[in-house]
């Protein structure tokens, strides 16, 4: 009887376990997964015992193998109210009880001794949190439930019953029945039990999608009133243009097209809650469809051109079926995979539009040969907020469009279809069931199958306008009633196509524009963003900009910008790769980086730390801090700068000293042995015989040829006294700047060749100078114009007042100065000529001069060429004669 029991006990346990398994494949969750670890456990344990039939250790051992099953219904148990089970300190319990059964075992002790310990442990996990249940969770428990957990207490029971009932056998089978008891109760209640709470959390994931929904309704409908009153405004004033300034009226028009996106963005969004609460209705109307697909591609292939991307549709009106469709929505759901086609696609690259009938069905298909789509992420395309791709090719956008298009497909009673291969492009196919109708029939066949080809014709001709911006103006918003405007807003190219618009922004490096402004680097993939940044900076900086931090590598390297103002999700090259490999790079990594970042999270500002930025700055920002830190970072880097020069600088004065003294010493003795040689072989005339008159002509020779050495090597020498200043200083006198012009004009005149001066000198105001000093300073700018003009060189020599400066300039149109050498031109020694031919001291001892008399000099060398040195000196303040007291 025993076993007839022990197999009527295994075949119950067999049947909760597969039903378990099946629930388990359907529903996936956690609850059903414990479940079915029950009955599995229950299972491997009848078969432990069953297995371990002979002598009492063994008996003990094969019982004390449903500590599994002990454990796995307490998780169970456990997870129904929301706690969690240890079973660490239990395993050891029941490890030491093992250990105490085998010591009592093996001293002949009885079996309930030794089997009691067991039993105990293995009823220990749940019995406590069935009783912890009963105590702490009744209120929260069905009735269900509470039968659950009284079922759990009484099977924790019969594992007791096991140490004094096993060697009973007509005790055994009666044990072996109300087992079967408790386990049918079990059955029954803990399935049950699953279910009443997989119901429950689906019943609040509802509640909180619901909610969610709702959220996200009530938030775009109160954010679209905004929205749309910001644009009332704006196009307002831009009605009355012809009062704006061309600054103020771009900026205005940025920022419509801005609110134009966020209105875009919310009716998104709202469309979608209104889908899910099966709220949105459709406007279906017999549509040619052959029309709507020309309209879209005359406006799209000219955006499409900005971006050097082919547009082609092979459709023309008249030649498909009409289809009851609502042809806005259409619209919308075509031009998003459009807009997603356009965006993945690179330069170069091609994108289709395509419509065929197929079957009964109508096929809108939109093809590209961009970077195509991950096999895993196939599948997640049409999910609501997902971004297929890496980093490296992720572009900014809301992950709506391709959702958004389903969704008013799927209205439609169509479907979507993707096909596509990672690296070589995609296809979405719209298909909408045509209506059943002998017009179908009539409908031209073409090829079968979902990546059938039709052929490619023309590119679709743009409309004289279409290269306009889409901003089409409005009649006054007060001449209409608040419905027809929003109407007519939502029916402007520029909302209706915003999708376009943004999948083919440009994002083109300006390259530097005024060389002698420091200069700034803005790395932002955002067009517009970079665009207002940039018109931030140029006032005061020369600004270059790049969309990516792989361009931004490029233009640094090329243009060694003083402060990098840089995104940081950016695609191909993210900011923190970016600020990272400019950190890595010796010539670059003293560069201070700005990152200007959306992101705003703890986490991000760390990274963002750790890749090298100076300043984490968050959107949206205040210009005005903006302009604040990259003004402090620029003078930061001109501190560091001039203090490293001025360093190199009192280096090389105490070498020019050393030197200038070492050599002054044998030229003194040189001169002196070449003049005495000289007077010996003058004396030596006298002398019968007396020399040839060849030798003596030779000998003079070599005289002059020696002063002549003598003295360049005395002009090399003083050049290093001056740098130096080992020279005593002269008294200055005030002097006025346009008397030095005229004296070093005189002084050259006569010897210009064929070259051209050009003066304009308009400054009247004097500086307190060394005459000589800054006369030599002009000379040797005239100088280098001179020789980079080369024969027909033409000097521009320029003098003004600007504020308590007098301003002189010396411009050139020779080939210009390179931007490395920018940087080196006045360092000493440093010389562009060849060998023997210049020192490289003579604009060190320039900008030393300038320096001392409290003034500046600086290079700007244009991009059509030549080079202009301009110099700024303080002027003189006139006394101010003592009050005299009154009488």
């Amino acid at each position: 009887m025993l076993e007839n029991l022990l197999a009527l006990y295994s075949g119950i346990l067999l049947i909760n376990a597969a039903l378990t398994l099946l629930l388990w494949t359907r529903t996936r969750t956690s609850q059903n997964r414990r479940l079915l670890f029950v009955w599995t456990t229950a299972l491997v344990g009848v078969a432990a015992q069953g297995a371990l039939s002979q002598g009492s250790f063994a008996i003990i051992l094969g019982f004390s193998s449903t500590i599994a099953q002990g454990i796995a219904q307490a998780r169970l148990l456990a997870g129904i109210v929301g706690t969690a089970l240890k079973p660490g300190p239990y395993l050891l319990a029941w490890a030491g009880s093992i250990i105490v059964a085998f010591i009592a075992d093996t001293s002949g002790a009885p079996f309930w001794v030794a089997a009691l310990p067991v039993s105990i442990a293995v009823a220990a996990p749940l019995a406590i949190v069935s009783t912890r249940c009963l105590v702490q969770h009744s209120s929260e428990l069905t009735i269900t439930g509470k039968a659950l957990v009284v079922s759990c207490l009484l099977f924790c029971a019969h594992n007791i019953d096991f140490a004094f009932l096993r060697d009973k056998p007509d005790m055994a089978a009666a044990g072996m029945s109300i087992a079967l008891l408790i386990v049918f109760m079990m059955s029954v209640t803990a399935p049950a039990v699953v279910l009443e709470q997989v119901t429950e959390e689906r019943g609040r994931i509802e509640q909180l999608r619901s909610l969610q929904e709702k959220f996200f309704a009530n938030l775009s409908h109160d954010l679209r009133t905004p929205a749309t009153l910001t644009l009332a405004p704006l196009d307002a004033l831009l009605e009355s243009s012809e009062d704006l300034t061309t600054d103020q009226e771009r900026m205005m028009r940025q920022a419509r097209r801005n609110a134009l996106r966020l209105l875009h963005l919310l009716d998104d969004i709202l469309t979608l809650t209104k889908i899910e609460a099966n709220g949105f209705e459709l406007d279906r109307k017999p549509t040619d469809v052959g029309r709507l697909i020309l309209g879209i591609s005359e406006q799209v292939a000219p955006m499409a051109d900005r971006k050097q991307v082919a547009f082609r549709s092979d459709v023309r009106p008249g030649v498909l079926p009409l289809v009851n469709i609502d042809e806005k929505q259409i619209e919308r759901a075509v031009l998003n995979l459009v807009a997603n086609a356009l965006k993945f696609t690179p330069s170069n690259g091609r994108v289709e539009l395509q419509a065929q009938v197929a079957g009964s069905d109508l096929w809108i298909s939109v093809v590209d040969t961009g970077i195509g789509i991950a096999e895993q992420d196939v599948p997640l395309v049409f999910e609501r907020f997902h971004q297929t791709g890496d980093t490296r090719h992720r572009r900014s956008g809301t992950g709506l469009g391709a959702a958004l298009s389903k969704e008013i497909v799927e209205l439609h009673g169509g479907r979507i279809d993707v096909v596509s291969q990672e690296g070589k492009g995609s296809r979405f196919t719209i298909v909408l069931p045509l209506p059943e109708s002998p017009e179908s029939d009539a409908a031209p066949q073409r090829e079968q199958g979902a990546l059938a080809r039709p052929p490619i014709h023309a590119q679709a001709s743009p409309p004289s306008d279409a290269h306009r911006d889409g901003a089409e103006m409005l009649a006054s918003p007060e001449a209409k009633r608040p419905g027809d405007w929003q109407d007519a807003l939502r029916d402007e190219k520029a909302y209706r196509f915003m999708p376009i618009h943004d999948a083919v922004e440009i994002a083109p490096t300006i390259e530097h524009r005024s060389p002698s402004k420091p200069a700034v680097l803005v790395v932002e993939d955002n067009a517009e963003m970079r665009q207002l940044i940039i018109d931030l900076l140029a006032h005061d900086y020369d600004v270059a900009s790049a969309s990516d931090g792989a361009l931004g590598l490029e233009a640094v390297r090329r243009t060694m910008p003083d402060v990098i103002v840089s995104d940081i999700g950016m695609p191909n090259m993210d900011g923190l790769e970016f600020a990272t490999a400019l950190r890595n790079d010796e010539h670059t990594k003293h560069i201070p980086i700005v990152f200007l970042t959306g992101r705003n999270e703890d986490e991000d500002r760390v990274r963002g730390r750790d890749a090298g930025s100076d300043v984490y700055l968050t959107k949206p920002f205040l210009p005005r801090e903006l302009l604040a830190i990259v003004k402090r970072l620029i003078a930061r880097q001109t501190t560091e700068r001039e203090a490293a020069h001025d360093d190199r600088d009192s280096a090389l004065r105490m070498l020019a000293a050393g030197v200038a003294h070492e050599i002054l010493n044998p030229l003194g003795f040189l001169q002196n042995a070449l003049a005495a040689l000289r007077l010996v072989v003058r004396r030596a005339s006298s002398d019968s015989p007396p020399p040839s008159e060849k030798l003596l002509q030779e000998a003079d020779k070599i005289y002059a040829s020696g002063q002549e050495g003598i003295q360049r090597v005395r002009a090399a020498v003083e050049e290093l006294r001056r740098f130096s200043k080992s020279a005593n200083p002269e008294p200055r006198t005030v002097i006025a700047i346009n008397d030095v012009v005229q004296k070093i004009l005189t002084l050259i005149q006569g010897n210009n060749g064929g070259m051209t001066i050009n003066t304009s000198l308009r400054a009247t105001g004097q500086v307190e100078a060394l005459s000589g000093e800054i006369e030599k300073v002009v000379l040797n700018l005239v100088i280098n114009a001179t020789h980079a003009g080369g024969d027909a060189a033409i000097i521009d020599i320029e003098s003004w007042d600007e504020g308590d400066s007098v301003m002189l300039a010396v411009s050139d149109n020779g080939p210009g100065v390179p931007k490395d050498i920018r940087e080196r031109i006045f360092h000493p020694f440093f010389t562009t000529k060849a060998p023997g031919q210049g020192s490289g001291l003579g604009l060190a001892l320039s900008r030393q001069v300038i320096r001392e008399h409290g003034g500046s000099i600086v290079l700007d060398s244009p991009t059509k060429g030549g080079a202009r040195f301009t110099i700024r000196l303080p002027v003189v303040r006139p006394a101010v004669p003592p009050a005299v007291p009154p009488r």
